[in-house]
């Protein structure tokens, strides 16, 4: 048995004309059992309420992160955080003896000094993760993904590198067991897009169910995010 998870940002702000399209295209089109997405809200009347966990962010921004699923069973994992609707939790329910645990990521952009850039905010909110990163019971069956907003050659233009702590912050996730999966180059954008991070433990990639990040892009891209 495969079981195959996608990860969408939706941009709703900039999008938001195509939303019901988004979401019939994701119904129709985008073959996955689970999906992550980020800058959006779900169309209820087209979505199983009872399979999904949705947070909007709030404020000046009325859509947020969420997981769904109309395959599994899923209940929402509560985090301790300020970052509820740039993250969400979930446990799915894959057979009666694995429930695999998703987090669907979009890493709010903040300036400082006069530049706008998310590695602040994305290490507050790994910090505010740890628990089940390296907890006992979570970790070996822990996928998350989703938009991170750390374009490494954004970096570049922004801070004059190409490296920041949390590229290093990355790589010690292969210390702890993880693959890391990032989003191939897009052209429309004029550089190599590597903000849509998926972060597998290997365990779960190596299970007898073997688990597939779709990279399944929408036809038009001026009516989608990536």
């Amino acid at each position: 048995m495969s079981v195959k998870i996608a990860t969408w940002n939706m941009a709703y702000w900039s999008h938001k004309a195509f939303l019901t399209e988004a979401w019939e295209y994701f119904l129709d089109n985008l073959d996955c059992d689970i999906l992550l997405f980020q800058e959006s809200f779900p169309l209820y009347d087209k979505l199983h309420q009872d399979k999904l966990v949705w947070h909007e962010i709030g404020g000046t921004r009325p859509w947020g992160s969420g997981i769904y699923s109309s395959k599994y069973n899923i209940k929402e994992v509560l985090i301790d955080t300020k970052f509820i609707g740039s993250i969400t939790a979930a446990e799915i329910e894959i057979t009666e003896d694995f429930k695999l645990i998703v987090i669907s990521v979009y890493a709010l952009m903040e300036k400082i000094l006069n530049v706008t850039y998310s590695i602040p905010n994305l290490h507050r909110i790994f910090s505010d993760l740890t628990g089940l990163i390296e907890g006992r019971d979570t970790k070996n069956r822990l996928v998350i993904g989703g938009d991170l907003n750390a374009v490494n050659k954004l970096l570049q233009i922004f801070l004059g590198t190409g490296e920041n702590l949390f590229d290093r912050r990355i790589r010690v996730f292969g210390k702890l067991g993880f693959r890391t999966r990032h989003a191939q180059k897009t052209e429309r954008v004029g550089f190599d897009k590597l903000a849509d991070f998926a972060f597998v433990n290997n365990i779960v990639g190596n299970a007898r169910n073997r688990f597939c990040l779709l990279r399944n892009r929408a036809q038009s891209s001026k009516r989608f995010d990536n």
